[in-house]
């Protein structure tokens, strides 16, 4: 089953308009992605960079983490706009009825019918973009959190303890390891679903 809400057959026409989106829930997924979880994340972000920005001397690789981090910033925004695009295009018949008093002529209803079908397909489409952006995202937020994690060689004019920058250097790559595994699973779903 795609996880990108385009529809399971893109051959098969439901009795009217386009099928459903496959898996069912996909839409309500996909607009939580970018309609809470992405804004959420991307205040994080911006966040932390602010964080790291005012306290550099703090962190091992200071700008590599802004920069990566700005890029986790940007996926998420996009995973928004493209959410809001993508929410134009997602209606059913219920929706168009509501629109109208009577029954609607038919006419009309074959050509709504067609619309339908294309707006679906178009949706399909911005969800997928959607759900590629807030992956990249979450994957540049992990491997930005990494970099955050990683001990400056000295903290306050004193070198870092063995300890500290052991614990450090655990937390950075279990934060990395977080980020390429995202990655795996992000590229297995996506072939699993071409396949």
């Amino acid at each position: 089953m795609p996880d990108d809400g385009s529809p399971t057959d893109p051959g098969a026409i439901d009795p009217w308009g386009a099928p459903p989106p496959a898996p069912l829930g996909s839409a309500a997924a996909g607009q939580a992605v970018s309609d809470i979880a992405a804004p959420v994340l991307a205040g994080f972000v911006v966040t932390l960079i602010g964080v790291v920005a005012q306290n550099p001397e703090s962190f091992l690789l200071p700008g590599l983490a802004i920069v990566v981090m700005l890029v986790a910033m940007i996926a998420f925004v996009v995973s928004v706009t493209c959410g809001f695009r993508a929410r134009q295009f997602l209606w059913t018949r219920a929706d168009l009825l509501a629109w109208y008093d009577g029954p609607i002529a038919a006419a009309l209803d074959g050509a709504y019918r067609a619309m339908h079908r294309r707006d679906i397909a178009t949706w399909a489409r911005w969800r997928a973009r959607v759900s590629a952006s807030y992956n990249v995202g979450i994957v540049a937020l992990f491997l930005g959190v990494a970099l955050v994690c990683l001990p400056p060689a000295r903290y306050g004019g004193e070198p870092v303890s063995g300890t500290e920058a052991v614990l450090r250097y655990v937390a950075g790559t279990l934060a990395a390891g977080a980020g390429v595994g995202e990655l795996f699973w992000w590229v297995y779903r996506r072939r699993r679903t071409v396949a």
